[in-house]
């Protein structure tokens, strides 16, 4: 089935104009401290990264960019060495439990795992235990759509765009 979008769920709770952005700021508890972003020079994350940094000065947030080989960017991550990573992740199975990896407690700063932001919560966690183990798929898309509403209500991150690929064949070509 085709991704639904978040973002205006998201715009309708945290406004979309840059003075709805200020005011976020302003009452948070953001110290004025410069936030660390981490990004890979490669793929375009650095230029991600270049951009963010001009959204983020503009509605106040102080930001230092640190552009990292792919061994130092993956320590980074696993470490928890960072406020702000710019990456990219690609689903590599059709199955939902793969998503929902980067996000339970039990995977938090595991090396080679997705949960490198270090997000916990046990109302996911006992969402996605749920979904791991329903036999009915009714009852697992149900676990699993209670899981995602959570990440949604609580920003757990922001996917800045999805990108299309596709994949062309010819029927006639034999393994």
């Amino acid at each position: 089935s085709q991704a639904q979008s978040f973002l205006k769920e998201f715009f309708e709770v945290f406004g979309d104009t840059l003075e709805a952005a200020k005011k976020l700021v302003e009452e948070s508890n953001y110290d004025g401290r410069p936030l660390t972003m981490v990004a890979r020079p490669s793929g375009g994350y650095d230029r991600a990264a270049t951009m963010l940094q001009n959204y983020f000065a503009e509605v106040g947030i102080n930001t230092e960019i640190k552009i990292l080989d792919s061994a130092n960017f993956s320590a980074a991550l696993t470490n928890g060495e960072f406020d702000i990573a710019v990456t990219g992740w690609t689903l590599n199975t059709n199955d939902a439990a793969e998503t929902f990896t980067m996000f339970g407690t039990k995977t938090a700063g595991q090396p080679g795992t997705g949960n490198r932001n270090y997000y916990s919560n046990a109302e996911l966690d006992a969402y996605i235990e749920a979904a791991t183990h329903a036999m009915d798929p009714a009852e697992r898309l149900d676990q699993y759509t209670k899981a995602q509403q959570l990440l949604i209500d609580e920003v757990v991150g922001v996917d800045l765009y999805l990108a299309t690929q596709f994949v062309a064949y010819n029927s006639k070509l034999n393994d």
